[in-house]
C-alpha cells in the first residue's frame, strides 16, 4: 500500500494504464485518468492478480474552484426538456426525442435520419467554448448505440467527441468518425486543427456496429496527446493537429451528417454525454 500525497501547487495526474510505464508498474482506475490536486492525497493498493495499482480512495476529488473545474453531465432521462449546456437540433423530417428506455440504459435521446438526403442531427454544447491543452486536463465520454450502420440508404458519417460543428464537418476537435465507405467501416480516431487532420494513420481497428459502447477521448493539459478508447480499452493517440492555438476553440457532443438516403428511420440512441475539464495549475 502506498499514500501519495501532494505537497505541489500543480496538479499530478495519474494516467491510467499508461504505455510509459512497465506493465506490472501502471495504474487501473477503470479506464479513467486519475488527477491528484494540490493537497490532496490517494491511497493505492498494490493488486498482485492483475499486477496493477488500485486506488483505495475515491477516483474524483473535488478541488477548489480556483482549479477551474468544467464538468457538465447531460444523462437523456427528460431528453431535450433537461437543463444544461447541451442542446439537441433535429434532422430536416426527423426528430430528436426522448423514447422508452432500454435494458441498462434508462433514458434514451434518439436521433432519426428524416427525409432529407443530406439532413443532420446532432445533441452537443451549445456554443463552442473549449480551448484544448493550455494547462486544462479534457475528458469527453458518451455511451452511443447506431441503431442503423452506415449503407446506401441511409448514406451518412457520425461524429463523437470534441467538435464544433452539428451539420457539417468540424473544424477544430479531437472526435470518432464512422462511414461505411471509410477505412474499411472501422472507427477512426481524428483531430483537427483549423481544417486540417491527421493522415491515413488514424485508424482504432474497431469495427462499428448496432451496440451500446462508450466512447472517450482524453485530451492531456500540454495538449500534445489526445488518446482513445472504447469501453475503456485504449485505442491509440493522436499527437498531431490537436487545436490548441488562439481562437482554436472546439466543443463536444455526438452528430451525424447524411449524404445520400431519403428513408427517415431511427439513426443514434444516446444514453448519455459527460465533459470534465480542469486547470493543471492554479488559477
Amino acid at each position: 500500500m502506498l499514500i501519495l500525497t501532494n505537497i505541489s501547487a500543480n496538479t499530478i495526474l495519474l494516467a491510467n494504464q499508461n504505455t510509459s510505464s512497465s506493465a506490472a508498474n501502471r495504474f487501473d482506475f477503470g479506464g479513467i485518468d486519475v488527477p491528484l490536486f494540490p493537497g490532496a492525497q490517494i491511497k493505492l493498493i498494490y493488486d498482485s492478480t492483475s499486477t496493477k495499482w488500485r486506488s483505495a480512495s475515491p477516483q474524483f476529488i473535488i478541488p477548489s474552484a480556483r482549479q477551474g473545474v468544467y464538468n457538465s453531465v447531460h444523462y437523456f432521462g427528460d431528453a431535450t426538456a433537461e437543463g444544461g449546456i447541451f442542446t439537441e437540433v433535429a434532422a430536416s423530417g426527423g426528430t430528436a426525442a426522448a423514447i422508452t428506455s432500454l435494458a441498462a440504459h434508462p433514458g434514451i435521446l434518439e436521433l432519426s435520419f428524416g427525409t432529407s438526403a443530406t439532413g443532420s442531427a446532432t445533441s452537443k454544447i451549445g456554443n463552442a467554448s473549449i480551448l484544448l491543452g493550455n494547462s486544462w486536463y479534457w475528458k469527453f465520454e458518451a455511451v452511443v448505440k447506431l441503431v442503423a450502420l452506415s449503407s446506401a440508404d441511409p448514406d451518412y458519417t457520425v461524429r463523437i467527441g470534441f467538435i464544433d460543428n452539428g451539420a457539417a464537418e468540424s473544424t477544430d476537435g479531437a472526435f470518432f468518425r464512422y462511414n461505411d465507405n471509410v477505412n474499411s467501416g472501422k472507427w477512426q480516431k481524428v483531430t483537427r486543427n483549423n481544417g486540417t487532420e491527421t493522415g491515413s494513420a488514424n485508424d482504432t481497428t474497431v469495427t462499428a456496429d448496432t451496440n451500446f459502447h462508450r466512447y472517450t477521448i482524453i485530451v492531456n493539459p500540454a495538449g500534445t496527446v489526445a488518446e482513445f478508447f472504447v469501453d475503456g480499452v485504449s485505442k491509440g493517440t493522436e499527437t498531431t493537429n490537436i487545436p490548441t492555438g488562439a481562437g482554436r476553440v472546439t466543443g463536444g457532443g455526438v452528430m451525424f451528417l447524411k449524404t445520400a438516403g431519403v428513408t427517415d428511420t431511427a439513426a443514434i440512441d444516446i444514453d448519455s454525454q459527460e465533459i470534465i475539464g480542469y486547470a493543471n495549475v492554479t488559477n
